[in-house]
């Protein structure tokens, strides 16, 4: 018995388990990444264009069940979805297995309801937005 554990902590240390990093399409020239690590979750929200790289949200994540919250009181849940979505199948623009829906209050929520455009990579209202993505291979 003490050889199996042993073994475990071993392979434990050998094999580190990766955490999972989720990539959502925020609008035409921005990206939410969501790290699932425990104890190093985090959400980082940002633009990226010919203007250089803008930073909206960044912030560290504590999972409750199946929410992922942060202090300043943004709520996130990840589902995979029985069949990915593709809004342009051509282009594969907004395409993912995975749903991200944003909710919550305070200045992280308020920043993000305020930068996301609604024609693109997002549904939702007032009290959430909605997000299609993808879970990244590392």
């Amino acid at each position: 018995m003490k050889l199996l554990f042993v073994t475990i902590a071993f392979l434990s240390l050998a094999f580190p388990i990766r955490a999972d990093l989720f990539s959502f399409d925020f609008h035409r020239f921005g990206t939410i990444e969501v790290l699932t690590d425990a104890g190093k979750a985090k959400v980082t929200v940002f633009e990226h264009g010919k203007a250089g790289h803008r930073t909206i949200v960044d912030t560290r994540l504590t999972k409750d069940g199946e929410y992922f919250h942060s202090k300043s009181g943004l709520v996130l849940s990840l589902k995979k979805l029985k069949k990915a979505i593709s809004n342009d199948g051509n282009r594969r623009i907004n395409s993912g297995g995975w749903e991200l829906v944003v909710t919550g209050k305070g200045k992280d929520f308020a920043k993000i309801l305020k930068e996301a455009q609604p024609a693109f990579g997002r549904k939702g209202t007032k009290s959430k937005v909605v997000y299609y993505g993808r879970k990244i291979d590392r």
